[in-house]
């Protein structure tokens, strides 16, 4: 029951991402293994506990004379809920997007109209992020949506400082 609880967890975790699409979310959190190995434990857990109230529930029904198949459907109702309780985690712990994360770590680095220029190509990537996701899916968007992350990332990481002598100096000349 635990192992089919955690291939449940890691399917509605990969469920989510589909309904989103993974390259056409801009912008946009998504899982990552952790996310998938939490989803996973926390459904199998929550499965197994589920089928033990299940069953406890199975025996108040038995005691009371239900008939068996009103008793299987209760049962199964239960072990769902808790499987259903354990998806939260699919909507949970989303890592940042992959060029959002590295354009806010290569920000900080940069100084004057560089640093602007980036901030403000970040901005736009998100702003179009948001626009993206009223669009319906298909081809198009998912390849707009590789295009503006490649464009993004890259002029971020052309505007970075590469050596020693592209950072700015303490010393000042007389």
């Amino acid at each position: 029951m635990a192992l089919s609880g955690a291939v449940a967890g890691a399917l509605m975790v990969k469920a989510r991402q589909c309904e989103k699409g993974e390259e056409g979310s801009v912008g946009a959190a998504r899982p990552g293994v952790v996310h998938y190995g939490v989803a996973a434990a926390v459904i199998a857990g929550l499965s197994v506990a589920g089928l033990e109230v299940a069953k406890v529930l199975a025996l108040r029904m038995a005691d009371w004379q239900t008939p068996g198949l009103l008793a299987a459907l209760i049962s199964g109702v239960i072990v769902a809920l808790f499987a259903g309780i354990g998806g939260i985690s699919a909507h949970l712990m989303l890592k940042a997007d992959p060029v959002e994360a590295r354009c806010e770590e290569l920000i900080p680095q940069l100084h004057g109209e560089f640093q602007t220029l980036s901030t403000r190509a970040l901005n736009l990537y998100r702003q179009c992020g948001e626009s993206m996701q009223k669009l319906p899916r298909e081809p198009a968007r998912e390849e707009l949506a590789r295009t503006l992350q490649r464009l993004t990332k890259d002029a971020v990481e052309l505007s970075r400082p590469t050596g020693p002598e592209s950072r700015p100096s303490s010393k000042t000349t007389p």
